[in-house]
């Protein structure tokens, strides 16, 4: 320690090394934060790319520090930006897990704080429990909690949420109007509530999986929703459908979710992927991607 015959000043122009923000500088009366561009975590749980080419990346939901965005059209000083709650208080947690990709904005989503849309590179808004339009919570002993999951946007350029594990059962919600949430629940079985990823393909139909490569734990199997009644079987549902190990799925556990440019569904399992070949058929029209048996598929791009 410093102590007795100290000059005075000697604490000005001292340097002290951080966890998070790179070196601070302290001036007699201020600190100052300097650090090379980079992102803010070492902790990449999903990246997305948009129409500009920009990377967006969230961090974790439990330690997480937000999320970030490259833009390598910037100054390379400035090509990283790094979105936490200390910054932004708006977040209200550094839990930013999952990135979506909509027409003119990203939506990223938390677990336990809502999800934000970003639009110019500035958070326009924060949807949670009593934003409006509202969102549900996602834990029965904590009323302010809402996990979402996956933001998908249809052909008619409408964003749905997912809820995942809605106490009220609003598992789905529709934006409309940008202002307004249409809500919609498992008709197939309403006591099944957990849904993470989707995706929707070109009859409109949202494909919803129910598990995270972090989140496996769960054997729910995949299910299927179109409020036009245009798949085969949803009839008498309210246009929900779901398919198991018994319909040819090769496990329960569904982790991610694609469609390609033919209009295929492909469903990424922990043992293998499924691919349905016409969508208006799902538990018929269908095949199994021989290669990539036995593997736990994560990812599709």
């Amino acid at each position: 320690g410093l102590s007795g015959a100290v000059p005075h000043g000697i604490y000005l122009n001292l340097w002290v090394s951080t966890s998070t923000l790179g070196i601070a500088q302290w001036d007699g009366s201020s600190w100052t934060y300097i650090g090379p561009n980079g992102p803010q975590s070492n902790l990449f749980m999903s990246v997305a790319v948009d129409k500009n080419g920009v990377l967006w990346a969230g961090t974790g939901i439990n330690g997480g520090r937000g999320f970030s965005r490259y833009d390598q059209s910037s100054p390379e000083a400035v090509q990283w930006k790094n979105f936490t709650n200390a910054s932004y208080p708006i977040l209200g947690s550094d839990n930013y897990y999952k990135v979506s990709i909509a027409d003119n904005s990203v939506w990223v989503s938390s677990w336990g704080a809502g999800v934000v849309e970003v639009v110019a590179d500035t958070i326009r808004r924060r949807l949670h429990t009593t934003s409006t339009p509202c969102l549900a919570t996602s834990d029965v002993n904590d009323p302010n909690y809402p996990v979402i999951g996956s933001v998908a946007v249809d052909l008619d350029g409408t964003s749905w949420f997912v809820n995942r594990t809605a106490q009220n059962g609003n598992v789905l919600a529709q934006l409309v109007n940008d202002t307004t949430f249409v809500y919609y629940r498992n008709m197939y079985n309403a006591s099944d509530i957990l849904f993470h990823s989707m995706v929707i393909d070109q009859l409109g139909t949202k494909w919803l999986g129910n598990a995270e490569p972090t989140s496996k734990g769960i054997t729910r199997g995949l299910y299927y929703f179109n409020e036009n009644g245009v798949v085969s079987g949803t009839e008498t549902t309210g246009g929900w459908g779901f398919m198991a190990t018994t319909e040819g799925l090769p496990n329960a556990v569904v982790i991610s979710l694609a469609v390609d440019v033919t209009g295929d569904v492909w469903v990424g399992t922990d043992l293998g992927v499924m691919i349905i070949t016409d969508p208006r058929f799902p538990r018929t029209r269908r095949t199994s991607s021989f290669p990539l048996r036995e593997q736990s598929v994560q990812t599709i791009a």
